[in-house]
């Protein structure tokens, strides 16, 4: 085990031109910290804009443009309507797993190469089970044989490296080593945010073989749990090495048996256009009270309150998102929060209104949602009753400076608005970037602006999140395309510096189509504890 510390001391010192005498070092000196990647999908609309400079921000809007543009071109964007679906096969696919994985330094050097796990028929159930659980309230079916007919979504147990055809760092790695010796981490990517499920055979992979690495890398365990917070047992072997016990192994095997679950069901909600702010909870409670992501993010900053304690036991939470931990995809079985479970069954029972189809008025109905509860832990699990009214409103804005309007009325005791613009990140054939805007609607029609979102902390597509209506009536959202959106160029942590779409050759995102979620909810959650919660 030294010789061994002190070669891969030598590995890490060489990739960051350190030059001088090499001494050994222990795991712990050599990989300081972690970041775990949340670039989710395979499209644009995943991708993360920080730290990029203007030219940077403007290549990628063009990107956007570009992916919508091919999409529409092969017959693959969104938009289309659905009736209540068949159901989702899943495919798990544990065997198209190559032997080893290698950890790479800055460079693209190979750092470590190590064994990936060898998942078991008893861990593969396991897993299978788990997932199954999370969504078993829904229309879905797992399986570990492939289907040979009709659609289905495939999840590759590994990290994809060597297959094109699934989204990943083909040719790279999932583990990835810098410098200064901070361990970047990327578990699992869909192929997109498939908003409403329009794809049923768009595919992910998942991989846990972060644990492997680490229990490899330092077999005394200490790496291991300084990254997931777990303990092990340890023993003196023959050599007078500290070594994990068996017993130790097994908590190991367990660990990434959760996280694989975990990810993987995390994943499958990204293809059923889940986002990460759909993890925030419980439902009222705005924002999340780890402090991430950062209220200065939202534009506006957000108003809704920062309490939503419960967000670390959902499944669409991250790091980046929600200030999740290791520890808590690695020993926490995390659950489907109620945004989640109504988006879902949303999308399930097939709604949506076309913008044309409306008559003068342009009034919405918010038509009533029975969903199912998945909360396991926290003030809705094992409430008698949910109370949602949900749409989907398909619309476009054909010229820049157009505004469409939708009137929407809040029934009795439904106290919280939810309104999402899906256009940006989804599969969308001409993507556009919008602003959203809430009015009451005044007795003698005049009205009061009670809400505006212009981007998220994810940007760009708006989210008016957890508004409590002042008062039953009637109320108007307007939907439009702004020529400025806002970044934090200066990386003083506020997102207050503008950029121009127009001047900036990006003028194309001020037109196209979206699609607007709308859902109003209060009062508990309707349903039974999961089927086997201890």
């Amino acid at each position: 085990m030294k010789k061994l510390k002190v070669l891969l001391a030598s590995s890490i010192l060489a990739t960051s031109a350190i030059t001088g005498n090499v001494v050994a070092q222990d795991p712990e000196d050599i990989i300081k910290s972690y970041r775990v990647e949340t670039r989710d999908c395979d499209g644009g609309g995943c991708g993360s804009i920080s730290m990029m400079d203007r030219q940077g921000v403007s290549d990628f809007l063009a990107q956007i443009t570009a992916e919508g543009e091919a999409r529409s071109a092969s017959g693959a964007a969104g938009g289309t309507r659905i009736s209540r679906r068949d159901t989702q096969v899943v495919y798990l696919d544990f065997d198209s797993s190559p032997a080893t994985f290698n950890v790479l330094t800055s460079t693209g050097d190979v750092f470590f190469t190590f064994n990936a796990h060898e998942y078991t028929q008893e861990e593969r159930d396991a897993v299978q089970a788990q997932i199954a659980a999370d969504y078993a309230q829904f229309n879905f079916s797992f399986t570990q044989t492939q289907p040979t007919e009709g659609n289905f979504t495939t999840l590759l147990m590994n990290c994809n490296t060597n297959n094109p055809a699934f989204p990943g760092p083909v040719g790279g790695a999932c583990l990835n080593l810098s410098a200064a010796g901070g361990l970047s981490i990327l578990f699992g990517q869909a192929e997109s945010i498939d908003f409403r499920n329009l794809d049923m055979a768009d595919d992910a992979f998942v991989d846990g073989n972060l644990w492997e690495f680490l229990i490899q890398f330092d077999p005394d365990g200490s790496l291991f749990t300084a990254f997931s917070g777990i303990p092990l047992p340890t023993e003196v072997d023959e050599g007078g090495n500290t070594v994990v016990t068996a017993e130790g192994i097994e908590i190991v095997n367990a660990a990434i048996v959760n996280q694989v679950a975990n990810t993987a069901a995390h994943e499958l909600g990204h293809i059923l256009g889940l986002r990460h702010h759909d993890s925030f909870g419980a439902l009222g409670d705005g924002i999340p009270t780890t402090g991430t992501p950062n209220p200065n993010a939202f534009i506006p900053v957000v108003d809704a309150g920062a309490n939503a304690a419960e967000t670390t036991l959902h499944l669409m939470a991250s790091g980046a998102s929600a200030g999740l931990s290791l520890n808590g995809s690695a020993a926490v079985d995390r659950f489907l929060s109620e945004r989640s479970a109504i988006k879902i069954q949303t999308s399930e029972r097939g709604r949506l209104t076309e913008e044309q189809a409306l008559n003068e008025d342009r009034k919405i109905k918010l038509k009533r949602l029975n969903t199912p509860n998945t909360i396991l832990e926290g003030e809705n699990a094992g409430e008698p009753l949910i109370r949602v009214r949900s749409n989907v409103v398909q619309g476009r804005i054909d010229e820049s400076g157009e505004v469409d309007r939708y009137f929407f009325k809040a029934p009795r005791g439904l106290t919280f608005l939810n309104a999402e613009l899906v256009s940006f990140s989804g599969n969308t054939a001409d993507p556009m970037i919008g602003t959203l805007r809430v009015f009451y609607v005044e007795r003698n029609g005049n009205l009061t602006e009670i809400a505006t979102n212009i981007q998220t902390f994810e940007p760009f597509d708006p989210l008016i999140l957890d508004l409590q209506l002042p008062e039953r009536g009637q109320y108007m959202i307007e939907v439009e395309a702004p020529d400025t959106v806002f970044l934090d160029f200066d990386g003083d942590g506020i997102f207050s510096d503008p950029f121009p779409l127009d001047a900036s050759g990006n003028g194309a995102l001020r037109t196209g189509d979206y699609e607007l979620l709308m859902y109003v909810a209060g009062g508990a959650l309707q349903g039974g504890v999961r089927t086997g919660q201890q």
